[in-house]
Order: structure tokens, then sequence, then C-alpha cells
């Protein structure tokens, strides 16, 4: 019995100290917060596809994995052409980097970047993509990999064209002498200087300024990913939409830290990876790309709108069509036969919103606003405070005149509309990104939200400059940070 007793104190003396000496690395915690590094702002499509990536592995990994984006440089200063650096040296955990800043410490990544060969391809996303799943690719990610930071995707950032203040680009003698800024890349630097301009080595955190104080005439970027997000014709009038060369993404981690992951979580991670690249891929290649967005909302505005707001189609059906069915049994103008269907007007005025056209997006509201309208309720016969399902279109025998109404989420649609995109107060999991997208007659408008129990009071003034202060302290990009340990918050925003 005493041997027996024995025997079994010293198994459990040796399976508690190998319990022991394997705790400490199978025990190993995970941050609390994991820090990702974009270089533009939220609102760019470069900046989303990082969001997007960050809310999935926090998601699939029930939260075990909390990745935290810091867009507009925050976590380098601005100083883009470091970022990779950092990201090797562990100073930052994730970054959706592009090949161009980092292709100063890795020549491999000049690749994408050598101006017209895949713009001037007959499908050159097609022959992008190629290039990536290829081996090109492979050599790229290798080549990353052995100066010490680990890939686990890709992303997209576009094809970048230029825009100047100083006249339309049609030929490189068109350039000759214009300062345009460039990232701190040989390869660009070389490039303009053989077109004949004057490239300029500026950040992009301290770009806008030299745009608005005329530093430089004209700079390059994707449209969708910055051009059209920082609003770039406030500076620029005239756009070469050129091709001239694309800027893949590297969704990338420091080795550190990817070992910190168990096998489970970094399979997770990788297939979030490349949901993600699928994303930023129709993110880059959506209708803002080659500016067929802003034609469909040109067109909208020419053949749909009038002054009652936006119908669904037009030309209105005459006939029955036994293919179509129900459209076409309705008499033309009325309800879907070239009828204005009321809920659907507000995402109209937030598509002009995001793509900048600040104007037609407040008319679009106005036009479908009762309050706006009230003038012509003798024609509109619907209670002057209530929206209404659809209003008789301009092919209708007695158009603007309202039908059912109370029937409709209209009121719910464009409370969304006017807070988060007229106003551009809009709640994100990091704060509130604050982005108004109203005419010019708007220079001054305050706002009070309450957001996860703090009060911020929100003091907007069109200056020209995009700026952002918190309690007086500015900060990086638009997005304020969620705060808890406050009751409320003073913010000044210039636009």
């Amino acid at each position: 019995m005493n041997r027996l007793f024995t025997r079994v104190c010293k198994a459990f003396a040796v399976l508690f100290c190998a319990a022991s000496i394997a705790t400490p690395s199978m025990a190993a915690e995970y941050k609390q917060e994991y820090k990702l590094s974009v270089v533009p702002g939220p609102t760019s499509g470069w900046a989303q596809g990082a969001f997007y990536f960050a809310d999935l592995v926090r998601e699939r990994t029930n939260g075990r994995v909390n990745i935290k984006v810091y867009p507009a440089g925050q976590l380098f200063a601005g100083k883009q052409t470091n970022e990779f650096m950092m990201l090797r040296q562990g100073a930052i955990d994730f970054a959706f980097g592009s090949t161009i800043n980092w292709s100063p410490q890795i020549k491999e990544l000049n690749l994408p970047c050598l101006p017209f060969f895949i713009g001037v391809q007959p499908q050159p996303y097609k022959a992008m993509d190629a290039i990536l799943a290829g081996k090109a690719g492979k050599m790229m990610i290798d080549a990353v990999e052995k100066k010490g930071v680990h890939v686990i995707g890709w992303a997209e950032n576009g094809f970048r064209e230029l825009t100047t203040n100083k006249g339309p680009i049609t030929k490189p003698e068109d350039l000759k002498g214009m300062k345009i800024r460039v990232v701190g890349s040989p390869l660009f630097i070389e490039t303009f200087r053989a077109l004949g301009a004057n490239p300029v080595n500026m950040n992009w955190a301290e770009s806008i300024t030299g745009f608005q104080q005329g530093i430089v005439d004209g700079q390059e970027n994707p449209t969708n990913g910055i051009i059209i997000p920082a609003k770039l014709w406030q500076y620029h009038k005239y756009m070469c939409d050129w091709h001239y060369l694309i800027d893949p993404l590297l969704n990338s981690v420091n080795p550190g830290v990817w070992k910190q992951f168990s096998a489970e979580d970094q399979k997770i991670i990788t297939e979030c990876a490349a949901l993600s690249e699928k994303y930023s891929k129709a993110l880059s290649r959506i209708g803002l790309d080659d500016g067929k967005a802003q034609q469909a909302l040109k067109s909208v505005k020419e053949r749909l709108t009038c002054d009652w707001g936006t119908a669904i189609l037009a030309p209105a059906y005459s006939t029955y069509r036994i293919e179509l069915g129900e459209i076409s049994s309705y008499p033309r103008g009325y309800k879907e036969n070239g009828g204005i269907f009321c809920h659907n007007n507000p995402w109209i005025s937030i598509a002009n919103a995001i793509a900048g056209n600040d104007d037609e997006a407040f008319a679009v509201y106005q036009r479908n606003c009762p309050a706006y309208v009230e003038d012509k309720s003798d024609v509109r016969k619907v209670e002057p405070y209530v929206y209404c399902q659809m209003v008789a279109g301009p092919e209708a025998a007695t158009p603007g005149e309202g039908k059912n109404s109370w029937l409709t989420g209209t009121a719910a649609w464009t409370f969304v509309d006017v807070s988060q995109y007229l106003l551009g107060v809009r709640p994100t999991l990091d704060g509130l990104a604050i982005e108004p997208h109203l005419p010019e007659r708007f220079d001054q408008l305050t706002v009070t939200r309450v957001f996860r129990g703090v009060t911020y009071r929100i003091a907007m003034k069109r200056t020209g400059e995009r700026t952002v202060s918190v309690d007086g302290a500015k900060i990086g990009g638009n997005v304020v940070p969620a705060l808890s340990d406050a009751k409320s918050v003073d913010v000044e925003v210039t636009f």
C-alpha cells in the first residue's frame, strides 16, 4: 500500500512538473489590442478594407484577436516610408502596407510600379491578378518575408491617376515644370523627372496642406482609394485618367506576433485575409474607379429626377407587357411604372454625399422632404408632416400627387441620411467619424450626439481646411475615439 502511494505521488509530481514547464508557452495570453497601420484616412477604400479585415477577425475569433485600425499614419507620425521598419521591429503589429511605400526597402516591390506596364493591358485588372497569383507575386512575398515581415494576403488601392490645378494633361509636355507630389520612392521621382515635371517628395499627412497652400501643383493617387474620399477636386480642377501604375497592398503581420497565435487562430486570420482581399479589390474596382458611379449619378439626375423627387425608371411603360408582369400593369408614372418611391430617395442622397456631390445630395433630400414641399400641398394632397409611400412621377396624369401616407420607411432612412451623411456624424466601431456633406451656404453648425454614454458637443465651421480637435487637441484623421472616462466632450471640426 505504501509502495502504491509512493508511486502515485511520484506520478503526480512528474505531471505537475511537466505542466509547470508547459504552462508559460501554452497559456501565453494574447494582447488586448493589436495595432493595424494604414496610411490614408478612415474614409479611403484602403482603410475600409483594413476595417473589414479587423472586424472579420474579431468576429470569427470570438474577440480573442482584437485588431484595431489606426488610419491616417497615426502609428508612424505621417512618415509613411517608415512603416515597414516599424512593422518589422514590432512597434506595429499588422499593416495594410503599400508596395510603393515599402519599395525603398524591398526593390522587388517596384514591379507593379513600372509605368504603364499593367495599365496598357487589354484587361489590366485581370493582368494584375495574374501577376499577384503567379511567380511574380510569390517573388514579391518571398522578398518581404526575407526582410522580416510575414505576409498573410494581398489587398488593393487601385490604379493611380493624376490631378493638377494648372490645366489638363494630354501629353508629356503639359507636365513641364509642374511640381507634382509623389511618394519618396526613387522610381516615382525618376518617372516624373523623365516626364519633365518637378517631383516633390511629400508624406501624405502633409499633402492636403501642400495643396491648400499651393506648394505643389498636382499629385497622383487612386481615384476610389484617395481622390474621391479626400475630395481632391477642392484643390485640383483637372484629372488625367491614365492608369499609369497600380498600388497593390500587402496585408502583413510582425512574425513574432504571428507566432503568438494558435494554429486555429492563424487559420482563421488567413481566411479573413482572403475575404478582405476580395472586399478590398471590389472597393478599388467599383464604378468610382473609372468614373461610372459619377456617370450613373449624373444620369439619375438628368433622366429620373423632377421637382418631386427621383423616379424609379424612365420612360414608363405605356402598354402591358406580359413578360414584365405587374410593373407594366400600372398607369404611367405610378408605383413601379415610373413612380417616385420615397424610401429609395435617401439612398440616392447618400450616394451623392459619398461621391462628393454635396449640393445634389442636399437637393435630393429637399425634394423628398414634406417640410420643403409644404407650399405645394394642394398638389401633393398628403399630410404636410408625413412621408408617403410614393409620389406620382413626371409621366403621370397628376405629377407630384402623394399616395399611401405613412406606409413607408422613408423617415427612418432619411434620418440615417441627414445624421450620418449630410451632417456627417457617423458611429463606427472605434468612435465617431465626422465628415459633413452640405452645400456651401452651410458654413457653421453644431451637433450634439450621445454615443456610448458620452455626450459629444460638435461645432463645425467651413474654412476649406479639414481638421478635428477633441477638447482642444488636434487629432489625425476624422474619427473621434470612443471615450468611456468622460461625461461630455467638446469637438471642433473644420471642413
